[in-house]
């Protein structure tokens, strides 16, 4: 029996696309000398914060450029935050009321989470895992499983939401059930995405947050 939700964070709850794209360049030019384009920081196939960022300025640099990350998430997040989906905060009002314990799973700092956190209206969280509780982010379950041990809870009473395969082998490695949050996806992502999950074993593929409180109600 499903007693809790667990979500994704960037991508899944809240659009912070344009905002991450933007505080990664801003970041890696003091080190590279030059303006990186957003093609080249998504050739870096961003995850977490410290797994892009390391990738360019190494182990031995990435406590700074992390501090340097965390002031530019900060300068740029009133102009370019995009806020929660469509349809999020009635989702999570729904789960709650239902009472489902809510918590996250994400490859975001403890820092960030504190700048986003207090601008998104999500309301609270039973529990938070980032990036900075855990030695190895996701596809690793390392995350998920300290998220249940915090709970309480063993991973046949969880579900975990995302909107990437390394969420879905997040989840699949914690033995947890994964739902796709397929809102994100842009129009010509949707087919090949859903198509992918299902075919790796998703439990669900949800096209708009409504559809996960009626699934969760039914």
């Amino acid at each position: 029996m499903i007693r809790c939700v667990l979500f994704d964070l960037d991508g899944t709850l809240i659009d912070t696309w344009r905002l991450y794209l933007t505080a990664y360049r801003h970041t890696l030019a003091s080190y590279l000398g030059y303006l990186p384009s957003e093609q080249d920081i998504i050739a870096l196939k961003p995850g977490s914060e410290r797994d892009v960022l390391q990738k360019v300025v190494g182990e031995e640099h990435i406590q700074a450029y992390s501090e340097k990350f965390l002031v530019h998430c900060g300068s740029f997040h009133d102009t370019l935050f995009e806020g929660p989906y469509p349809g999020i905060l009635d989702m999570l009002k729904n789960l709650r009321g239902q009472r489902y314990l809510l918590g996250i799973v994400t490859g975001k700092s403890r820092g960030a989470w504190t700048i986003t956190s207090s601008k998104s209206n999500l309301g609270s969280f039973e529990v938070v895992v980032t990036d900075d509780e855990v030695k190895n982010p996701k596809p690793s379950p390392e995350g998920t499983l300290l998220a249940l041990s915090t709970l309480g809870l063993s991973p046949s009473q969880a579900l975990y939401i995302g909107d990437s395969l390394a969420d879905l082998e997040a989840a699949q490695a914690a033995k947890v059930l994964f739902g796709a949050a397929v809102w994100p996806k842009g129009r010509n992502e949707r087919e090949k995405f859903i198509t992918t999950v299902k075919q790796r074993g998703a439990w669900a593929c949800f096209p708009n947050p409504v559809s996960l409180v009626e699934s969760l109600r039914g």
